[in-house]
């Protein structure tokens, strides 16, 4: 997989959940609604670095 296209996958994993995400707030399970809302920050993070050449960091805390 090429980093462009690792890139978009990142940001169309992001779009997913950001739909998924409307459901949990539906049912108001805010301890959902932050996790998977953190979890789109770091993919389009994720994204963005990689369109702009810059490999990010792995590591697990």
């Amino acid at each position: 997989m090429s980093i462009k296209e690792l890139s978009e996958d990142y940001l169309k994993r992001a779009k997913l959940r950001l739909k998924i995400l409307n459901e949990f707030l539906k049912e108001k399970d805010y301890a959902d609604v932050i996790g998977i809302s953190q979890k789109i920050v770091k993919l389009i993070q994720k994204s963005i670095l990689l369109k702009i050449a810059i490999n990010p960091p792995k590591w697990h805390a």
